[in-house]
């Protein structure tokens, strides 16, 4: 058995439960401070400004709606844990394997924002 999320690499850390990625990751930053930071770790300025309009957008839907975003992946990455743990009890040697089934999200973002215009870009970052 093998369970495949659509999930990158390096979006790996969406796994963890929100406390836990409020205690390990960055204190929560502004759209400007949060592109400043990513540029400083070497991102290019399309990826910097892709990811963070990406996680504003994201934000800002799973607070609408009363959700915490990510959890799909986190429930069915639960469940192969708790998958594994029954079978090793069982004697079982087969694990569920978890598989990252996904391009780089950097990739993704880069094509969509040098796929709009730059009226497309402009009326994207002032919808934000």
């Amino acid at each position: 058995d093998c369970l495949c999320l659509e999930l990158c690499a390096q979006r790996i850390r969406v796994l963890e439960p929100p406390e836990q990625q409020q205690q390990s990751g960055p204190p929560s930053l502004s759209m400007r401070d949060s592109y400043r930071a990513l540029r400083a770790q070497g991102m290019s300025s399309t990826g910097a400004i892709s990811a963070t309009l990406l996680s504003n957008i994201q934000d800002d839907y799973g607070a609408k709606m009363g959700i915490n975003v990510g959890e799909e992946f986190r429930v069915a990455y639960e469940w192969a844990r708790r998958s594994n743990a029954l079978r090793r009890r069982s004697g079982s040697s087969l694990p569920c394997r978890v598989i990252l089934g996904d391009r780089p999200v950097m990739l993704t973002l880069i094509r969509a924002w040098e796929s709009l215009s730059f009226f497309g870009k402009l009326r994207l970052i002032v919808a934000l």
